[in-house]
């Protein structure tokens, strides 16, 4: 989500970009001494800004379960730890050994097994 900027500092050098006002700032580019090729300017504190990760597994029930009652007002980026991608993610996260589904919002483990997860999602949508 892309918000009206009010106030912004930025500074870049060849190893930082720096936001100011609450505001988060996103660059691509191969490298700054050569140029910019986009700069995404998002409101940090915005309602929805949170990123949620959802982890299940092949053969698992309640994952399936839960994939099945995710919040449509939500975006959740579901993985799966029996492919190689989200067998590393859920690694950097440490929810392999974990009772799935496992629910990681912005880089925090919160719930796992599919009622606590269910509850924690049904509190994130205000629903």
């Amino acid at each position: 989500m892309v918000s009206e900027i009010h106030f912004l500092l930025l500074y870049l050098t060849t190893s930082c970009v720096w936001g100011y006002d609450g505001l988060a700032v996103g660059v691509w580019g191969h490298d700054f001494s050569v140029g910019l090729d986009k700069i995404l300017i998002v409101n940090a504190d915005a309602p929805g800004m949170v990123e949620i990760k959802l982890f299940t597994k092949n053969n698992c029930g309640k994952c399936d379960h839960v994939k099945e009652r995710l919040p449509k007002n939500l975006k959740i980026e579901v993985l799966n730890v029996d492919t190689v991608d989200g067998l590393a993610e859920g690694a950097y996260y440490e929810v392999l050994d974990k009772g799935f589904p496992v629910l990681v919002v912005d880089d925090e483990r919160v719930a796992e097994d599919a009622v606590p997860v269910l509850k924690k999602l049904t509190e994130l949508a205000g629903q």
